[in-house]
């Protein structure tokens, strides 16, 4: 006893006071920068909300030519890089009607053509598309939480194209677009005549 603390009581308060230190030690190394994790629009607000990101997986590909080229004439068009794929890991409990509203959401950000950039704290993959997402609940398991995976695709985008002092098509004289074909007059078509009113 020190002080007239019991031991093990002394040895809480300095851990707590250990954890303490670190944690402001930690706050300051860090700064306000807030880490955020997960499916974003391009003005950075949630495209989707849920309790929890739990994780966030990310591939990047590429494809090479795989027929024979002559030794030392591999370059950059025989490789080519394919869209990056991403799956969104996310949860939401609560009451029925939450987890209601996140499958309505999940719903409607599967069905749009809008792109979203998926967050992550050291890097953000812009210009995705949310192309698929599951989710799996048994009595079990996921009775009274959803945990539903989203797909991503990313888009790629190309420059648009912008003309300047063009004519305008509706100033300009009919051309011949070849030639046409004649095409015969039409008359009224024959009667047909039966053998019995011939003979």
């Amino acid at each position: 006893m020190a002080g007239g603390i019991p031991d093990l009581l002394n040895s809480a308060g300095n851990a707590l006071n250990e954890i303490s230190i670190v944690q402001s030690d930690l706050a300051l190394s860090l700064g306000n920068q807030v880490f955020q994790w997960g499916i974003y629009n391009s003005d950075n607000t949630p495209a989707i909300i849920p309790d929890n990101i739990i994780s966030i997986d990310y591939k990047k590909e590429y494809r090479i030519s795989d027929y024979p080229i002559e030794n030392g004439n591999f370059a950059d068009y025989n490789k080519v890089a394919l869209p990056f794929i991403s799956r969104v890991r996310m949860s939401v409990g609560g009451s029925s009607l939450d987890r209601s509203n996140f499958l309505a959401a999940l719903d409607a950000i599967v069905a749009s053509t809008t792109l979203y950039n998926v967050v992550t704290p050291e890097h953000t993959y812009p210009n995705a598309n949310v192309v698929d997402y599951d989710y799996n609940r048994t009595e079990s398991s996921g009775a009274g939480m959803i945990i539903a995976d989203l797909r991503l695709e990313e888009i790629r985008l190309t420059g648009q194209s912008s003309f300047s002092n063009t004519q305008s098509t509706t100033d300009q004289d009919p051309s011949n677009g070849g030639q046409l074909s004649p095409s015969a007059p039409v008359s009224n078509p024959p009667v047909p005549v039966s053998a019995a009113a011939v003979n």
